[in-house]
């Protein structure tokens, strides 16, 4: 038959509680002191909530080198996508996305520029998460009187979606003039999207 030892508090030598037990939370050691997990042990936290730790929960990571075109100039979606489902409610999501593009002008609008945004999707609900209105004008540079550009923009935001929905996260992009074809990647070019859970 097994044994059962019932305590509140377990103290070192001197007194000091070593493990506290107290309204359902297990305190161990105390302020100034260092918990060692031994080389070799798993600390095994898959299953729980996690709080107060800051610190990255999981990675997902898309890439893509396939050109996809738009002469729109209302934002339309490039199908380049990724999905992560939150842990917690208060996760946030850091969104990462490294675009290269091609730009081709096709007459003589001097805005030969794009724009490209950010839409965070959950349960058929769309919200744009990085665009060139929120929080402040955000957009690539306009490109004045070139027919023809590519380059590669960073887009960046740290969103928080208050879901343990699955999310999915998603590039748009626009033309800036109705003689303008934008095109995601260009010339075997990898554009990524990286989201990370950071959990709070």
């Amino acid at each position: 038959m097994a044994s059962i030892i019932k305590v509140n508090d377990i103290q070192n030598t001197s007194g000091a509680n070593i493990i506290n037990e107290s309204s359902n939370t297990i305190t161990i050691g105390a302020s100034g002191d260092t918990i060692t997990i031994p080389s070799g042990a798993t600390l095994n936290g898959s299953s729980a909530t996690l709080t107060g730790f800051g610190k990255i929960g999981q990675v997902v990571y898309g890439r893509t080198t396939t050109q996809i075109q738009s002469t729109s100039t209302s934002y339309a979606t490039t199908n380049f996508s990724a999905n992560i489902t939150p842990t917690s409610t208060s996760s946030k999501i850091l969104v990462i996305a490294d675009i290269h593009y091609q730009i081709f002008g096709n007459g003589g609008d001097a805005d030969y520029g794009g724009n490209f945004k950010i839409v965070r999707t959950v349960s058929s609900t769309d919200t744009d998460v990085f665009s060139e209105s929120s929080p402040t004008p955000r957009q690539h540079n306009r490109f004045s009187n070139q027919a023809y550009h590519h380059g590669s923009y960073v887009m960046q935001e740290l969103d928080e979606p208050s879901t343990t929905s699955e999310i999915t996260y998603t590039i748009h992009q626009k033309a800036r003039a109705s003689n303008v074809r934008i095109s995601l990647s260009q010339d075997s070019a990898i554009s990524t999207i990286t989201l990370m859970e950071v959990l709070s």
